[in-house]
């Protein structure tokens, strides 16, 4: 049920999105069998448990692998640069001052993402805190991170992460 409510959310944002994209140039626009899972995302986030929301800022990055890959080093270099890219932006956008503590990254893994981890100890120097099953923190100096590891969660507690790694 969870998943199915889930997923319909996300059909009907998509469907907005295709009818939006032809509007505005007939060159961009998403195939009608296609998901808007960054949506989909989006709806998750708001809804997931404080057991994982708990250091959410006024922005919050994700990057969300699935069954078939793990977050890599490139991937956690890549979201970390556009955060810091977007807080950038957000400066010149706003003209309001805008700080790293406005953000937060969330990887969003099903598997365990060992060469990260082992990458981040060791060459890094970083500590890796495990707050809960499934829920690591990185005391970045610069960012606030975690990296969840959905196989490892209570699929009760976190119904909506399972249906956006499923």
């Amino acid at each position: 049920m969870v998943c199915e409510n889930l997923l319909n959310l996300s059909k009907e944002s998509q469907n907005e999105t295709v009818i939006n994209n032809r509007q505005k140039s007939n060159t961009s626009y998403i195939p009608k069998r296609r998901i808007n899972w960054h949506k989909a995302a989006s709806y998750a986030a708001q809804i997931i448990s404080k057991n994982i929301a708990h250091i959410f800022k006024t922005y919050n990055l994700f990057t969300i692998k699935g069954f078939s890959s793990s977050i890599t080093i490139n991937d956690y270099y890549a979201t970390f640069g556009y955060a810091c890219l977007f807080v950038s932006h957000l400066c010149n956008l706003c003209m309001k001052q805008y700080s790293s503590s406005d953000i937060t990254i969330t990887l969003l893994t099903y598997r365990y993402p060992r060469k990260l981890m082992n990458h981040l100890q060791n060459e890094r120097k970083l500590t890796i805190n495990k707050i809960s099953h499934g829920i690591y923190h990185i005391n970045e100096y610069t960012l606030k991170a975690q990296i969840i590891v959905v196989n490892q969660l209570s699929h009760d507690e976190n119904p909506y992460l399972h249906c956006i790694i499923d």
